[in-house]
C-alpha cells in the first residue's frame, strides 16, 4: 500500500515533468519561427538519457544524472529514499533508536569513503555518490530519530512544549546557517 501510494504521488507527476522539459523547448521554437523569429531546435534527449530518467536511476551516471533537466537528479534521490524507508521502519521497530543510530553511522562512513575514493571534479563525480540514497541517509535517519523523539515526548511536553521544541530546531538551524550567507 505504501508504495503503491507513493508510486502514484511520484511517478505521474515527475513523467509529466519529464515530458514538458522535453516538449516545451521544440514548442517556442516552433512559436518563435511562425512568428517570424529565429529559434535553434533544441537536441532531444539520447535513449540512454531517457532511459535513466524513466527509471530514476540517471543519478548514478555522471552523462546522464542532469541530461533532460538538472533539477530533475532529486527525483532520483526522492526514489531510492522511498524504497529504503519501509527497510528503516522495519529495522527501527526491530532494534529500535540503535538501528537509526546505525543507519547515521554507515551513511556517515559512506560519505566519507566517497570523499577519499572518488577521483575526478568533486562536482558532480563526490556530489552524485554523495546525494545518493546511501549518502543522504543520513539526514534521512536523523529526520526518523527526531520525529521519534517528538513524538514520545508529546504526551509529556504538551502542545506548548512540542512548539517550543520545534521552534529550538529551527532557531538551531538558522543560527547554524546564518554565517553561510
Amino acid at each position: 500500500v505504501y508504495l503503491k501510494r507513493r508510486m502514484r504521488r511520484i511517478v505521474l507527476p515527475y513523467y509529466a515533468a519529464l515530458a514538458f522539459a522535453i516538449v516545451l523547448p521544440q514548442t517556442l521554437v516552433v512559436l518563435m519561427r511562425l512568428l517570424g523569429g529565429e529559434a535553434s531546435w533544441q537536441p532531444w534527449p539520447s535513449a540512454a538519457d531517457l532511459f535513466t530518467h524513466v527509471t530514476f536511476t540517471h543519478l548514478f551516471f555522471v552523462d546522464h544524472w542532469d541530461g533532460i533537466n538538472g533539477s530533475l537528479w532529486t527525483m532520483s534521490l526522492e526514489m531510492q529514499l522511498y524504497l529504503l524507508f519501509p527497510l528503516l521502519v522495519i529495522a527501527r521497530h526491530r532494534w529500535g533508536l540503535r538501528a537509526l543510530a546505525i543507519a547515521v553511522a554507515a551513511a556517515v562512513t559512506f560519505r566519507i569513503g566517497v570523499a577519499v575514493a572518488i577521483e575526478g571534479p568533486r562536482f558532480p563525480n563526490e556530489f552524485l555518490w554523495a546525494a545518493s540514497g546511501i549518502g543522504r541517509l543520513m539526514e534521512f535517519a536523523a529526520g526518523m530519530w527526531a520525529a521519534t523523539l517528538v513524538f514520545r515526548a508529546r504526551r509529556e511536553l504538551g502542545r506548548l512544549g512540542v512548539a517550543g521544541l520545534v521552534a529550538l530546531v529551527i532557531g538551531s538551524y538558522l543560527a547554524a546557517t546564518a554565517g553561510w550567507q
